[in-house]
């Protein structure tokens, strides 16, 4: 148990992920707006929601060579009110009294007579009560279609929702109660018919030679062929086949305000842009129809390079020497003294930079930078500069940069000690030697 348990948490699981990692595409059908169009790797899964849409009015169709595409031109499956059912068109009409015969007298000729009179004025009641059954029968039904005739229109107009009103289970119990009262009905008119056309049969001599029972028996066949005639319409107005298609349609009614979800599609940038088509059910709708690409993009590579001048200042800078000459006739001895010199160097540079951008900060990037560069001092030296920095552009940065730098500058030659003094002029004591210092610089950069 508890293995199937733990199986049921990981399926759960990987469909959650699943579902969180495929990206929504909203359109706001109402007020005609759509979410930030998303930037995608080639595979990434995606889905395209439209809120805020009448589907009785609309169908939405999105039309990709993204795979898999289960949404051609038009829809797999009609939707039910495209071609609405014959039965919401049907309307049934009650029956007027009817008129048997004006009162009449017996005539006591014989037993047989006396007995054809009673059962002739016996039969008054008895149709009037299959007509007033077959009156409710059409008044039930005739409430049954304009409620669900009500219910399709308001599906299309203003107004509150139509499933607010509507109980779709209680029509359903409401149509079978009408065709089983349909089934009875149909039954008694049958038996009133079979009995009575039996008693006629029996007393035809009767019934034809005086006036007045053939008159009775005209009004009472066809007021029976009358109620039958109508019973077999509205039964065949309710066969199986015809309450199916309908109680179908109004089972699709869908609320006024809805939303349409795909299911997901896979990016592929090689196909061409998918477009969501919103068009209307009926050309005879006069409603407006609707075509929007989805642009995808792919996303930019993060990493760039850049190319760029930059002006720099360091902590490398020369110490110059001089030789100061013997300070009396004396003193012939020579002494070397250091010069004032900056204590800083600026110079220019063409670097290298190769980075990655921010993912928080929009055009910002670090990189790290590589590159030649020159001194503006009395003597000009070339330098290396390598370190970090941080840049801010799209195709063209500010760039700041700081780290080492690596060059020759002037330094007392090896071979002399500014605290000794000599009996000779030493000549130049300068020398070179290659040092390291810190630098920070800003410039410009191009990207590629």
């Amino acid at each position: 148990m508890k293995g199937r348990l733990d199986c049921f948490i990981l399926i759960f699981l990987f469909t959650l992920t699943g579902l969180s990692a495929q990206t929504a595409i909203h359109v706001d059908f109402e007020n005609k707006t759509s979410s930030k169009m998303p930037t995608l790797q080639p595979g990434d899964a995606y889905r395209i929601m439209v809120s805020n849409i009448n589907m009785n009015l609309y169908k939405v169709a999105v039309i990709s060579d993204d795979k898999p595409n289960p949404y051609p031109n038009t829809e797999l499956v009609p939707y039910p009110f495209d071609n609405p059912p014959e039965w919401f068109s049907l309307s049934f009409e009650k029956m007027s009294e009817f008129v048997f015969w004006e009162e009449f007298s017996v005539p006591q000729v014989s037993n047989n007579v006396k007995i054809v009179g009673a059962k002739m004025k016996d039969q008054k009641p008895d149709m009037m009560e299959l007509l007033t059954r077959h009156n409710q029968l059409v008044d039930k039904l005739n409430n049954l279609v304009l409620m669900m005739r009500q219910k399709q229109i308001s599906a299309f107009e203003e107004g509150p929702s139509p499933n607010s009103y509507f109980n779709y289970d209680q029509a359903k119990r409401d149509l079978d109660q009408v065709q089983n009262d349909l089934r009875r009905f149909g039954q008694n008119v049958n038996e009133k018919k079979e009995s009575y056309l039996a008693f006629t049969a029996q007393y035809r001599e009767e019934v034809t030679r005086w006036r007045e029972f053939n008159q009775a028996d005209r009004s009472l066949r066809s007021a029976l062929d009358s109620l039958s005639a109508s019973k077999e319409r509205m039964s065949a107005a309710l066969n199986p086949e015809t309450t199916l298609q309908m109680l179908n349609a109004l089972m699709f009614i869908k609320e006024k305000k809805g939303n349409y979800i795909s299911l997901p599609l896979y990016f592929d940038p090689n196909n061409k842009p998918p477009v969501l088509k919103i068009e209307p059910r009926r050309s005879g709708f006069n409603l407006a129809t609707y075509e929007m690409p989805i642009v995808i993009q792919e996303p930019l590579s993060r990493q760039y390079w850049s190319v760029g001048p930059a002006f720099y200042g360091s902590t490398l800078s020369n110490e110059s020497y001089r030789v100061v000459p013997p300070l009396s006739d004396g003193d012939a001895s020579y002494s070397i003294e250091q010069r004032e010199t900056p204590g800083i160097e600026i110079g220019m540079a063409a670097l290298v930079r190769y980075g990655m951008l921010s993912q928080d900060i929009d055009k910002l990037g670090y990189h790290a930078v590589l590159g030649p560069g020159i001194s503006f001092t009395e003597k000009v030296r070339w330098r290396t500069l390598y370190g970090i920095g941080a840049s801010y552009g799209t195709k063209y940065k500010a760039t700041f940069d700081i780290g080492g730098i690596t060059g020759p500058v002037d330094r007392l030659d090896t071979v002399f000690d500014p605290e000794l003094t000599y009996l000779e002029n030493p000549g130049n004591v300068n020398g070179s030697a290659l040092r390291t210092g810190f630098f920070w610089s800003i410039g410009f950069a191009f990207t590629f």
